[in-house]
């Protein structure tokens, strides 16, 4: 069972929940193991600037492996969701202590982390995903093709007005 909590209208999944099907004794491992890896710390750092206004990039630069002031503090290897929020003001983590709590993480992130523990995890989204947009394209069938022509003619009369007009 994997946990989800809902804050800001958003779903929030249980990361510890899922690292426990790699580590059922220590599931914060693999969750540090996930962070200490550049290409997601890369991952992170680019969903927080394009969904968190107030995140510090700044600070972030240390956890990506680039000075900066937190060299001191940041030590290699020891990245942790409660750190990354921390010291960056991340929003993409809610971590909870105590018996019932563990790591949450926005469910684009709990995405990322699920293809980390489990590539055919991964596969399984990634088919979905292409199964989906195939019906999708089914059902809007000859409409989609409707839509696609009047957006073409629609273009043309644009720039047709845009060179009538422009000397």
């Amino acid at each position: 069972k994997v946990k989800v909590i809902r804050f800001e209208e958003t779903d929030y999944i249980c990361i510890t929940d899922l690292a426990r099907y790699k580590n059922a004794a220590r599931p914060d491992l693999p969750i540090r193991s996930w962070m200490n890896t550049k290409r997601e710390i890369e991952f992170l750092y680019e969903w927080e600037l394009k969904y968190n206004p107030d995140f510090k990039t700044a600070i972030s630069s240390g956890f990506k492996g680039y000075p900066s002031y937190l060299s001191e503090v940041f030590v290699k290897n020891s990245s942790s969701p409660t750190k990354w929020k921390t010291y960056t003001n991340a929003k993409g983590f809610i971590v909870q202590r105590g018996k019932y709590g563990g790591t949450y993480a926005h469910k684009d992130i709990a995405f990322a982390f699920g293809y980390w523990i489990n590539p055919r995890f991964q596969l399984y989204v990634v088919k979905e995903f292409q199964r989906l947009k195939y019906a999708e394209a089914k059902a809007l069938g000859s409409s989609f093709a409707i839509q696609r022509e009047l957006a073409k003619a629609n273009d043309q009369l644009l720039n047709n007005a845009i060179d009538l007009y422009t000397v």
